[in-house]
Protein backbone atom coordinates (compact mmCIF):
# COMPACT_ATOMS: atom_id res chain seq x y z
CA UNK A 1 0.00 0.00 0.00
CA UNK A 2 1.12 3.44 -0.88
CA UNK A 3 -0.56 6.51 1.20
CA UNK A 4 0.67 9.85 0.60
CA UNK A 5 0.51 12.75 2.52
CA UNK A 6 1.66 15.92 2.90
CA UNK A 7 2.15 16.05 -1.00
CA UNK A 8 4.73 12.93 -0.82
CA UNK A 9 4.88 9.43 0.04
CA UNK A 10 7.72 8.55 2.96
CA UNK A 11 8.88 4.90 3.70
CA UNK A 12 11.19 3.25 5.54
CA UNK A 13 14.35 2.47 3.17
CA UNK A 14 13.64 -1.54 2.57
CA UNK A 15 10.22 -2.04 3.42
CA UNK A 16 7.94 0.25 1.62
CA UNK A 17 10.79 2.56 0.09
CA UNK A 18 11.90 0.47 -2.97
CA UNK A 19 12.61 0.77 -6.17
CA UNK A 20 9.06 -1.09 -6.82
CA UNK A 21 7.36 1.65 -5.13
CA UNK A 22 9.73 4.36 -6.89
CA UNK A 23 8.79 2.65 -9.96
CA UNK A 24 5.23 2.67 -9.17
CA UNK A 25 4.80 6.51 -7.95
CA UNK A 26 6.62 7.20 -11.06
CA UNK A 27 4.62 5.40 -13.46
CA UNK A 28 1.16 6.76 -11.83
CA UNK A 29 2.46 9.76 -12.56
CA UNK A 30 3.46 9.64 -16.24
CA UNK A 31 -0.14 7.94 -16.54
CA UNK A 32 -1.53 11.34 -15.49
CA UNK A 33 0.80 13.35 -17.61
CA UNK A 34 -0.34 11.76 -20.52
CA UNK A 35 -3.93 11.48 -19.60
CA UNK A 36 -3.63 15.57 -19.81
CA UNK A 37 -1.54 15.12 -22.32
CA UNK A 38 0.84 17.89 -20.61
CA UNK A 39 4.45 17.99 -23.17
CA UNK A 40 6.19 19.92 -20.35
CA UNK A 41 9.58 18.59 -18.67
CA UNK A 42 9.46 17.23 -15.32
CA UNK A 43 12.65 18.79 -13.13
CA UNK A 44 13.37 15.85 -10.41
CA UNK A 45 15.64 16.27 -7.73
CA UNK A 46 17.43 14.71 -4.76
CA UNK A 47 19.30 14.92 -1.19
CA UNK A 48 21.29 13.76 1.05
CA UNK A 49 19.66 10.67 2.05
CA UNK A 50 20.56 6.91 1.39
CA UNK A 51 19.60 6.16 -1.88
CA UNK A 52 18.22 9.63 -2.87
CA UNK A 53 20.40 10.37 -5.87
CA UNK A 54 19.60 6.18 -7.05
CA UNK A 55 16.13 6.58 -6.42
CA UNK A 56 16.35 9.91 -8.94
CA UNK A 57 17.65 7.75 -11.56
CA UNK A 58 14.76 4.94 -10.84
CA UNK A 59 11.92 7.77 -11.10
CA UNK A 60 13.79 8.99 -14.04
CA UNK A 61 13.89 5.98 -15.81
CA UNK A 62 10.07 5.12 -15.39
CA UNK A 63 9.33 8.66 -16.85
CA UNK A 64 11.62 8.12 -19.82
CA UNK A 65 10.55 5.07 -20.54
CA UNK A 66 6.99 6.58 -21.22
CA UNK A 67 8.59 9.07 -23.12
CA UNK A 68 8.71 12.06 -20.84
CA UNK A 69 11.75 14.39 -20.63
CA UNK A 70 13.49 14.97 -17.59
CA UNK A 71 15.16 17.50 -16.23
CA UNK A 72 17.62 15.82 -13.58
CA UNK A 73 19.67 17.99 -11.14
CA UNK A 74 23.07 17.02 -11.52
CA UNK A 75 23.45 17.22 -7.75
CA UNK A 76 21.74 17.23 -4.45
CA UNK A 77 19.77 20.08 -4.00
CA UNK A 78 17.33 21.45 -1.38
CA UNK A 79 13.41 20.68 -1.97
CA UNK A 80 12.56 24.52 -2.59
CA UNK A 81 15.11 24.25 -5.56
CA UNK A 82 13.15 21.96 -7.32
CA UNK A 83 10.21 23.80 -6.05
CA UNK A 84 11.12 27.27 -7.78
CA UNK A 85 12.55 25.34 -11.00
CA UNK A 86 9.32 23.84 -11.76
CA UNK A 87 8.00 27.17 -10.94
CA UNK A 88 10.26 28.99 -13.17
CA UNK A 89 10.23 27.15 -16.26
CA UNK A 90 6.52 26.38 -15.85
CA UNK A 91 6.09 22.81 -15.69
CA UNK A 92 3.13 21.16 -14.94
CA UNK A 93 4.81 18.21 -12.38
CA UNK A 94 8.21 18.40 -10.44
CA UNK A 95 9.33 15.44 -8.16
CA UNK A 96 11.54 15.21 -5.16
CA UNK A 97 13.67 12.57 -3.58
CA UNK A 98 13.46 13.31 0.38
CA UNK A 99 11.71 12.29 3.46
CA UNK A 100 11.60 16.15 4.88
CA UNK A 101 12.55 15.91 8.63
CA UNK A 102 11.85 11.98 9.02
CA UNK A 103 14.48 9.94 10.80
CA UNK A 104 16.91 8.25 8.77
CA UNK A 105 16.11 5.13 8.00
CA UNK A 106 13.52 7.00 5.66
CA UNK A 107 13.46 8.31 2.28
CA UNK A 108 10.36 9.38 -0.15
CA UNK A 109 8.69 11.05 -2.97
CA UNK A 110 7.85 14.77 -2.91
CA UNK A 111 5.62 15.88 -5.81
CA UNK A 112 5.10 19.44 -7.30
CA UNK A 113 2.16 20.78 -9.45
CA UNK A 114 2.11 23.72 -11.59
CA UNK A 115 3.72 26.49 -9.67
CA UNK A 116 5.82 24.35 -8.01
CA UNK A 117 3.38 24.06 -5.17
CA UNK A 118 3.39 20.69 -2.98
CA UNK A 119 1.09 18.46 -4.57
CA UNK A 120 -2.83 19.04 -3.01
CA UNK A 121 -4.68 15.81 -2.33
CA UNK A 122 -6.51 16.11 -5.68
CA UNK A 123 -3.35 14.77 -7.33
CA UNK A 124 -1.88 12.75 -4.42
CA UNK A 125 -5.62 11.06 -4.71
CA UNK A 126 -5.22 10.15 -8.92
CA UNK A 127 -1.55 9.23 -8.03
CA UNK A 128 -3.24 6.54 -5.43
CA UNK A 129 -5.94 5.64 -7.75
CA UNK A 130 -3.46 5.36 -10.73
CA UNK A 131 -1.19 2.55 -9.07
CA UNK A 132 -3.69 0.64 -7.72
CA UNK A 133 -4.93 0.59 -11.65
CA UNK A 134 -1.06 -0.45 -13.31
CA UNK A 135 -0.75 -3.59 -14.63
CA UNK A 136 2.52 -2.52 -16.84
CA UNK A 137 5.64 0.12 -15.75
CA UNK A 138 7.41 1.19 -18.83
CA UNK A 139 11.16 1.48 -18.09
CA UNK A 140 14.03 2.85 -19.81
CA UNK A 141 17.29 1.80 -18.26
CA UNK A 142 19.93 4.89 -17.57
CA UNK A 143 22.48 2.46 -19.22
CA UNK A 144 20.44 2.61 -22.54
CA UNK A 145 22.09 5.00 -25.46
CA UNK A 146 18.14 6.37 -25.84
CA UNK A 147 17.98 7.38 -21.66
CA UNK A 148 19.85 10.19 -22.89
CA UNK A 149 17.73 11.23 -25.10
CA UNK A 150 14.90 11.95 -22.53
CA UNK A 151 16.93 13.20 -19.55
CA UNK A 152 19.54 16.22 -19.05
CA UNK A 153 21.22 16.89 -16.24
CA UNK A 154 21.12 20.83 -14.94
CA UNK A 155 21.83 23.03 -12.78
CA UNK A 156 19.07 24.53 -11.01
CA UNK A 157 20.62 25.81 -7.85
CA UNK A 158 21.92 28.92 -9.90
CA UNK A 159 18.87 30.03 -10.53
CA UNK A 160 17.52 29.42 -7.43
CA UNK A 161 20.16 31.11 -5.64
CA UNK A 162 19.99 33.93 -7.82
CA UNK A 163 16.58 34.24 -7.21
CA UNK A 164 16.67 34.04 -3.35
CA UNK A 165 19.17 36.84 -3.79
CA UNK A 166 16.72 39.48 -5.47
CA UNK A 167 15.13 39.51 -1.71
CA UNK A 168 18.38 40.29 -0.05
CA UNK A 169 20.19 43.79 -0.22
CA UNK A 170 23.12 44.35 -0.94
CA UNK A 171 24.22 46.34 1.84
CA UNK A 172 24.60 43.33 4.04
CA UNK A 173 27.81 42.42 1.90
CA UNK A 174 30.83 42.21 4.46
CA UNK A 175 28.27 42.54 7.66
CA UNK A 176 30.58 41.67 10.61
CA UNK A 177 27.26 40.47 12.08
CA UNK A 178 28.20 36.52 13.90
CA UNK A 179 26.11 34.03 13.03
CA UNK A 180 26.20 30.16 13.47
CA UNK A 181 24.21 27.49 11.37
CA UNK A 182 23.23 24.56 12.32
CA UNK A 183 22.99 22.71 8.76
CA UNK A 184 22.05 19.26 10.25
CA UNK A 185 24.26 17.71 8.01
CA UNK A 186 21.39 18.45 5.13
CA UNK A 187 21.29 20.07 1.43
CA UNK A 188 21.03 23.49 2.91
CA UNK A 189 24.76 23.91 3.92
CA UNK A 190 24.93 23.57 -0.17
CA UNK A 191 22.70 26.69 -0.67
CA UNK A 192 23.20 29.04 2.47
CA UNK A 193 26.74 29.00 2.43
CA UNK A 194 27.07 29.74 -1.51
CA UNK A 195 24.81 32.82 -0.32
CA UNK A 196 27.02 33.90 2.18
CA UNK A 197 30.56 33.59 0.67
CA UNK A 198 28.88 35.88 -2.28
CA UNK A 199 28.16 38.48 0.48
CA UNK A 200 31.62 37.90 2.35
CA UNK A 201 29.78 37.13 5.44
CA UNK A 202 33.08 36.01 6.92
CA UNK A 203 31.78 35.54 10.19
CA UNK A 204 29.14 33.55 9.28
CA UNK A 205 29.99 29.89 10.45
CA UNK A 206 27.93 27.01 9.20
CA UNK A 207 28.79 23.32 11.42
CA UNK A 208 27.44 19.72 10.66
CA UNK A 209 27.52 20.77 7.09
CA UNK A 210 29.30 17.61 6.06
CA UNK A 211 26.87 14.58 3.88
CA UNK A 212 26.26 12.12 6.71
CA UNK A 213 23.19 10.45 5.73
CA UNK A 214 22.90 9.18 9.62
CA UNK A 215 22.58 12.95 10.16
CA UNK A 216 24.77 12.76 12.96
CA UNK A 217 22.73 10.12 15.36
CA UNK A 218 20.45 12.78 15.15
CA UNK A 219 16.75 14.03 14.42
CA UNK A 220 17.39 15.28 10.90
CA UNK A 221 15.12 18.62 12.05
CA UNK A 222 15.66 22.05 13.54
CA UNK A 223 14.45 21.35 17.28
CA UNK A 224 16.49 22.13 20.50
CA UNK A 225 17.27 18.67 21.10
CA UNK A 226 18.85 18.09 17.53
CA UNK A 227 20.70 21.67 17.14
CA UNK A 228 22.17 21.54 20.92
CA UNK A 229 25.76 22.40 20.44
CA UNK A 230 28.49 20.91 22.77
Amino acid sequence: MIDFGTGGFRGIIGDTFTKENVHLIAQALANIIKKENSNKKVVVGYDYRFLSDVAAIWFAEVLAGNKIHVLLSKEATPTPAVMYMTKYLDNDFGAMITASHNPYLFNGIKLFQKSGMDADVILTGRIEEEIKNIKCINVLHSYDPLFNDFVSEIDILTDYLENIKRFISPNIKGNNVKILFDALHGTGAISLTKITKDYNLDNFVTINESHDALFGGKMPNPTVDAMMVN
